[in-house]
């Protein structure tokens, strides 16, 4: 009976494995030291100081997905979401997505992820993103806004019967229209989730007395997450927010200021 579970287990993966997509981001630079954008069946955390665009990036991925047809469900901890903001770049992309006449232009790129050992061969450029309009953007992003770590974990336990669901309705919408999923004006399925940001409500509950509390409950959401990317097969971006990096190595003792952006 192990052995079975852990045959069917194998199988799940490799049907995963199989199913994987890279979102770009839809910044050329990035893309490439990305080796193509986000990757699906993992964790990406987006870290840096404040204010340097975190949220702005995270914000674009929305649009970039609904360009390729998926939708999204956003968890906001800090209130730091515009959706008046989303309505801009949205506006802008489909702007100039439907007034472009030359494809070759400075912001167009193309990018072919094909490595010998990847089992997410793919391949992403802005040319195959087919921005929407901003009613179609806002209405395939789905916002949730926990203000403590138990509401932190509530939403995310019950991500995956949303996912279900919307994926079933998604569905359901195609096969009524007897239409692929590029037509306007219906749900996508959920192939992306956003955290901004995971540590915020921790911070919030613990402070900086209780260290032990803090990264255990930040450990318990990670790894809810980690096993929702895996087995719903969707990219999870996740932002964490840092201060000051002293550099030890400095005489004078200056403060280094460090963002990074990394895969999990």
């Amino acid at each position: 009976q192990q052995q079975q579970q852990q045959q069917q287990q194998q199988t799940i993966q490799d049907n995963n494995q199989s199913n994987c997509f890279i979102l770009p981001t839809a910044m050329s630079k990035l893309d490439l030291a990305l080796r193509g954008g986000i990757r699906s069946n993992t964790i990406t955390e987006i870290v840096g100081q404040a204010g340097i665009g975190k949220t702005q990036l995270v914000t674009q991925l929305v649009v970039n997905a609904c360009a390729l047809n998926m939708g999204t469900i956003y968890i906001d901890t800090e209130k730091k979401l515009s959706l008046q903001r989303m309505n801009e770049i949205a506006q802008e992309r489909y702007h100039q997505y439907t007034h472009s006449s030359n494809s070759s232009s400075s912001d167009a790129y193309e990018y072919d992820y094909n490595p010998t050992n990847d089992t997410s061969q793919s391949s992403s450029s802005l040319s195959s993103l087919v921005y929407k309009n901003k009613n179609d953007v806002l209405t395939n992003v789905s916002v949730h806004t926990p203000t403590s770590t138990n509401d932190l974990l509530s939403v995310i336990s019950n991500l995956e019967e949303e996912i279900i669901v919307t994926n079933n309705t998604s569905l359901e919408e195609q096969q009524q229209e007897g239409t692929t999923a590029t037509t306007t004006s219906m749900d996508y399925p959920v192939k992306l989730i956003i955290l901004d940001s995971i540590a915020a409500p921790a911070r919030r509950d613990f402070g900086s007395e209780d260290a032990t509390s803090r990264v255990t409950a930040i450990f318990q959401i990670a790894q809810i997450l980690k096993r929702i990317a895996d087995q719903m097969n969707v990219a999870i971006v996740v932002i964490n927010q840092i201060d000051k990096i002293e550099n030890h190595s400095n005489k004078s003792n200056q403060t280094m200021m460090m963002s990074s952006v990394k895969a999990a």
